[in-house]
């Protein structure tokens, strides 16, 4: 099984995009990386991610660093806020829905259901949705 996997925001806490030196400093999620490894023994890890090619070397120093098991590392991928996908999100989701979204983790209103969420995103203090579980 090969598996598409982003960096900031998953494997690390930040999510902005810099790449001024400040990639190597980034914060660690140590359950996401030792699910990842986990699931490395069997399946194929495809980093993929909107960090530019010329901060490679950097990624690849952090990945080593926090001993992230991956296949491939994709770099410049898209930048874009909702990546609409038969593998993530499988639907358009209507336009009102996506004017709430205010940070990468789609916090405030669930882009599945509609419902206005509860649960502080730790990101960026939105919420998340409680209603389908999203």
């Amino acid at each position: 099984m090969k598996i598409e996997v982003d960096i900031d925001g998953v494997l690390t806490r930040e999510i902005d995009y810099r790449g001024d030196g400040t990639y190597l400093t980034r914060t660690p999620v140590d359950k996401q990386i030792d699910r990842i490894n986990t699931i490395a023994k069997n399946s194929t890890i495809i980093l993929h991610s909107a960090r530019f090619e010329i901060d490679r070397k950097e990624t690849i120093q952090w990945l080593n660093n926090n001993s992230v098991r991956y296949n491939q590392l994709m770099l410049d991928k898209m930048q874009a806020d909702v990546r609409i996908d038969d593998r993530s999100l499988p639907e358009v989701p209507e336009a009102a829905l996506l004017a709430n979204i205010r940070c990468k983790k789609n916090c405030h209103f669930c882009i599945w259901c509609g419902e206005e969420t509860k649960e502080e995103c730790p990101i960026c203090g939105g919420k998340f949705c409680t209603v389908c579980g999203r």
